[in-house]
């Protein structure tokens, strides 16, 4: 059983990494993509509150939903719509300017799904024993994944000219995001009892 819960918790631990690291390559450099378009500081501001509307309804909206249903399904979901964001960055091209509060909300809903279950899930799959250890690990992966992206984005855009840099590593990311949520599907769901029990033992460690 312990091995079993350790598989998932490792599994979980990839998922996130996966996910972060696809949002370090191209999130730092999303913004710079477009005010290299238009060099407008209203657009961007927009952009990025209609990201946080979107992750807070999502937050307040999915949250019944996450806790009761299978919240690895709405983990996927936040997975492929980060994809999906991407995909129509890149099919928008230049012209992504002029959808700046559609791909907000996009993006902002599929951090909301992500992050949500990510922190029922994580919840269920650890306990007083290894929490502690999988909060470490989490924390690592993040600053690496940190450090790391955002550098290597930053080395394959001024290597390649124009926007094709842009381009590249948005297409890199999307790929991470496809390959993170076929690995999810190795996870599996856990029943409601199982959750309240660890919760318990969470609480009393």
């Amino acid at each position: 059983m312990k091995r079993h819960r350790d598989r998932q918790t490792v599994l979980l631990l990839a998922v996130n990494g996966l996910f972060v690291l696809a949002g370090a390559l191209s999130g730092t450099f999303l913004n710079v993509y477009l005010w290299k378009s238009r060099q407008d500081y209203l657009m961007i501001a927009w952009f990025t509150m209609a990201q946080q509307i979107a992750l807070g309804l999502t937050f307040w909206i999915a949250g019944k939903w996450v806790k009761q249903g299978n919240k690895m399904n709405a983990l996927r979901l936040g997975i492929a719509v980060s994809g999906l964001f991407y995909l129509f960055v890149l099919g928008a091209g230049k012209n992504a300017i002029d959808y700046i509060w559609p791909l907000g909300l996009l993006l902002g809903l599929s951090l909301g799904l992500f992050w949500l279950a990510f922190n029922v899930v994580y919840f269920e799959i650890t306990d007083a024993e290894n929490r502690d250890w999988f909060n470490g690990w989490v924390g690592l992966l993040g600053s690496i994944t940190g450090i790391v992206g955002p550098w290597a984005s930053g080395l394959i855009i001024t290597w390649l000219q124009g926007d094709r840099g842009y381009r590249l590593i948005f297409t890199i990311s999307m790929v991470i995001f496809g390959c993170t949520a076929v690995l999810s599907f190795f996870s599996e769901k856990k029943d409601l009892p199982a959750v309240i029990m660890n919760g318990l033992k969470g609480s009393g460690g």
